[in-house]
C-alpha cells in the first residue's frame, strides 16, 4: 500500500492447476463483478488509492468458453465506479475453440476480440501483437468510419477472390454506428503473456 504502484484486480475460479475442470457459474457476468467490487473494497481499507486500481475479468482463468463469451458480452457490467478495464484475450484457446486455428494463427481472432472488448469498455488491451492492435483501434474508431458499409451478395457470403464478379447482384448497403469513445479515454495495448494462455 506505500508505494505507487498500480494493482491489477483479476477474477479466477479455483486454482490454476484444476481451474478448467468443469468450471460453473449461476451468472458469471454477476459473480465476476461481486468479486471485483469486493476485492477493490478490501484494497482501498487497505490504504490502496482508488486511482491506482485495475480490473482483469480474468478471461480464460476458471471459464468455459460460454462464459468467456458471457463476460465479452456483459464488460459494461463490470466497470466498478469508473475503473479501468484490463482485457488479455489474444492467442487464448477460447479464439482456437471458435476457428479451428492454433496459437500463432489466431492474430484475426485476437483483433475482433479486442474491438470488441474496446466497444464494451475495456481501456487496457493485454496483447501478443501490439503494433496490429493499435492499428485495428485507430482504424475502427476513426472518425472517417462512423458509417462501414458491408457487402452481402445474394448468392451467400463473399469471400476472396474477385470483389466484382461478372453480373454480380448490387451488394445490400448495412450501416453500423461505431460508438464514439468516451470523454478523456484512452486505450493502452500492452504486450501479452505466453502464446497459448487459458
Amino acid at each position: 500500500a506505500a508505494s505507487d504502484a498500480a494493482v491489477c484486480l483479476m477474477h479466477m475460479q479455483g486454482e490454476p492447476g484444476s481451474m478448467q475442470v468443469e468450471p460453473h457459474y449461476g451468472d458469471v457476468v454477476r459473480e465476476v463483478a461481486a468479486f471485483l467490487e469486493a476485492r477493490v473494497t478490501q484494497c482501498e481499507a487497505a490504504g490502496i488509492a482508488r486511482r491506482r486500481l485495475i480490473l482483469d475479468p480474468g478471461f480464460g482463468f476458471g471459464k468455459t468458453l460460454a462464459h468467456n463469451l458471457e463476460l465479452l458480452r456483459g464488460l459494461p457490467r463490470l466497470a466498478v465506479a469508473g475503473l479501468p478495464l484490463l482485457v488479455g484475450l489474444s492467442r487464448k484457446s477460447m479464439i482456437g475453440a471458435l476457428t479451428g486455428r492454433p496459437p500463432g494463427e489466431r492474430l484475426a481472432g485476437g483483433l475482433a476480440l479486442a474491438l470488441a472488448a474496446v466497444e464494451g469498455g475495456a481501456r487496457i488491451i493485454r496483447t501478443h501483437d501490439v503494433a496490429e492492435t493499435v492499428d485495428a483501434l485507430k482504424t475502427a474508431t476513426s472518425p472517417e468510419l462512423d458509417d462501414v458499409v458491408i457487402r452481402d451478395w445474394d448468392d451467400g457470403e463473399f469471400l476472396g477472390g474477385d470483389p466484382q464478379p461478372e453480373e454480380s447482384p448490387p451488394p445490400t448497403r448495412t450501416t453500423r454506428s461505431l460508438p464514439d469513445p468516451p470523454v478523456d479515454s484512452r486505450v493502452l495495448a500492452v504486450r501479452g503473456s505466453p502464446p497459448d494462455s487459458p
